[in-house]
């Protein structure tokens, strides 16, 4: 909570109670953009899933090309 508190009122000038109100809503406003952002990607997949009988080798290729790139394992133990 304090990251929205800062940025409500990032010079200290408010009230507690103020702030805390602006930062609420801060925090509201995030977790709505959060859980639209997931709608969208779950969208998406479905649609995908839906249309896999429609992919060929390219399109695979162009929707493996939209994804964010893999995590490569760095660590030397594995």
């Amino acid at each position: 909570m304090q990251r929205f508190e800062q940025e409500a009122d990032p010079d200290g000038r408010l009230s507690p109670q103020e702030r805390a109100r602006r930062a609420q809503q801060l925090k509201r406003e995030h977790m709505q953009s959060i859980g639209k952002k997931g709608q969208s990607l779950d969208a998406w997949v479905e649609r995908v899933v839906n249309r896999a009988g429609e992919l060929t080798p390219e399109n695979i290729e162009r929707l493996r090309a939209l994804l964010p790139p893999a995590e490569t394992n760095t660590d030397s133990a594995a």
